[in-house]
C-alpha cells in the first residue's frame, strides 16, 4: 500500500498547452524526485534543461531563457546538443586523465626518490615500489572517475535527491535483478574471465610479493566496491539523471554504450554494455540508484572470484565447481522466489510521452556534437589497437 503511494501519475496538461517539463512522469520514482527534477528544469538560465512552454494559441512563447524556437523539436535538439557537448568533454577528460594522469605521478614521485617504470602497454603497466605501484594505480582510478562526476554535477547543480535517489519505490525488482545477474554474471565469468583486460586490476595483486596482507585487503575492497562506486556516479548518478529529460531509454542506451567504449577491450565492452542494460532497467524498476550499486557489486564481487579461483586455484576444482555454480543456483532460487511470491504488477516504466525526437534523431543529434564524437572515435581506436596487441 505504502508503495501505491508514492508513485508518481503523469498530470492533467490542458490540450491547449505544451509544457514538457510538466508532462515529465517517473512513475517508479518518489514525488520528491519529480518536484526536483522539474523545479532544475525550470531554473533560469539552465543551459542544459529541456524545459519547452508554449500555449498554441499565442504568438509569445519561450524555453525558460527567453530564447524563441519555432517548435518543441527544435529545441530538445538544442538542449540535447548542449548536454552532448558537455558530456562528451567530460568523457574526453576521463581519456585524458587515464592516459596521462599515472604518466605524470610517476614523474612527480621521481622527482622525490620513489623510481618505479611504467610500460604503456602489457597486462601491467607499473613496475617498482610494490606500495607506490598500489598508491599510483588507487589515485588514477579515482581521479579518472571522481573528477569527470564531480565537474558534470558542478556544471549542472543537479539536486542530490536527483542525482542520486536512494529511496525503494518497488523492492521486489531488486531480487529479480539480484536473479539475473548472478546468472548473467556466471556466463559472461565462464566465457571471458580468462581473457579479460578489466581483471589486470587484480594482477597486481598475484605480482605482490612483499607488500603486506592488510594493504592486499585494501586494494582489493577497493577494486570490489570502491571503483565501481565511483563509475556508478558517474554513469548512473549525473549522465543518466541528465539525459533521462530527452527519455528514458535514450539514458539507458548512451549510459549502456559508454559504460562499453571506457573498456577498451571487445569481449569486456560486450560484458559491461549489456550489464548496464541490465542494471539500468532493474534501477529504473525500482527507483533507487542503491540498485544499480548492489547489482554492480554483486557483478564485481563474483567476477574477482573467478580471477582468485583462476589465479591460484585449480581449474574445475571442487573450489571452482563451487564459484561457478553456486550464484547460477542461488539466482534460480531469488528468481522462483520472486515470480511465485509476486502479488502486485510488474512496475511499469516511464512512457517517453515528454519527448518529440524519435530515437534516431536524438542519437543523431547526440553524436553530432564534436566533443562526444571525438569521444567514440578515440574509444573505438583504442578498442581495435589493444584487440590487436592481444591477438
Amino acid at each position: 500500500m505504502q508503495e501505491a503511494e508514492t508513485i508518481i501519475r503523469e498530470p492533467d496538461v490542458p490540450d491547449r498547452m505544451i509544457d514538457v517539463v510538466e508532462a515529465f512522469d517517473c512513475p517508479c520514482q518518489t514525488r520528491t524526485y519529480v518536484d526536483a527534477y522539474r523545479a532544475w528544469r525550470r531554473r533560469k538560465k539552465n543551459r542544459y534543461a529541456f524545459a519547452f512552454t508554449k500555449h498554441p494559441k499565442e504568438a509569445s512563447f519561450a524555453e525558460n531563457r527567453a530564447v524563441v524556437n519555432d517548435s518543441p523539436t527544435q529545441a530538445e535538439k538544442s538542449a540535447l546538443y548542449r548536454v552532448s557537448m558537455l558530456i562528451g568533454c567530460v568523457l574526453i577528460g576521463y581519456l585524458v586523465l587515464e592516459n596521462v594522469f599515472d604518466k605524470l605521478l610517476v614523474a612527480v614521485l621521481g622527482s622525490f626518490g620513489y623510481h618505479i617504470e611504467l610500460l604503456y602497454w602489457g597486462e601491467s603497466r607499473l613496475y617498482g615500489d610494490e606500495s607506490v605501484v598500489f598508491l599510483v594505480t588507487v589515485l588514477v582510478s579515482v581521479v579518472k572517475y571522481l573528477v569527470p562526476a564531480a565537474l558534470l554535477m558542478a556544471i549542472l547543480r543537479l539536486p542530490l535527491p536527483v542525482v542520486l535517489p536512494v529511496k525503494f519505490v518497488h523492492k521486489s525488482p531488486v531480487l529479480y535483478g539480484v536473479a539475473l545477474t548472478m546468472i548473467v554474471s556466471d556466463v559472461f565469468g565462464m566465457l571471458i574471465a580468462d581473457y579479460s583486460s578489466e581483471m589486470n586490476k587484480y594482477r597486481l595483486i598475484s605480482d605482490a610479493v612483499s607488500i603486506n596482507d592488510h594493504r592486499i585487503i585494501q586494494y582489493i575492497l577497493f577494486s570490489v566496491f570502491g571503483l565501481p562506486f565511483l563509475a556508478e556516479l558517474l554513469l548512473h548518478g549525473a549522465m543518466f539523471q541528465l539525459l533521462r529529460q530527452f527519455g528514458d531509454s535514450f539514458a539507458v542506451l548512451c549510459c549502456s554504450l559508454t559504460a562499453a567504449l571506457l573498456t577498451h577491450n571487445v569481449l569486456d565492452a560486450v560484458r559491461m554494455g549489456l550489464m548496464y542494460l541490465l542494471i539500468s532497467r532493474f534501477m529504473l524498476q525500482s527507483g533507487s540508484f542503491l540498485t544499480a550499486l548492489l547489482l554492480r557489486f554483486i557483478h564485481e564481487i563474483y567476477m574477482f572470484g573467478l580471477y582468485y579461483i583462476s589465479t591460484f586455484g585449480q581449474a574445475y576444482s571442487l573450489q571452482w565447481w563451487i564459484t561457478t555454480l553456486l550464484p547460477v543456483g542461488i539466482g534460480l532460487i531469488a528468481g522462483c522466489i520472486y515470480l511465485t511470491k509476486r502479488r502486485k504488477p510488474r512496475p511499469e516504466l516511464r512512457r517517453e510521452g515528454n519527448t518529440y525526437l524519435n530515437l534516431y534523431d536524438r542519437f543523431s543529434t547526440w553524436l553530432s556534437a564534436f566533443p562526444t564524437t571525438a569521444f567514440v572515435i578515440t574509444s573505438m581506436i583504442l578498442l581495435v589497437v589493444n584487440a590487436i596487441l592481444e591477438a
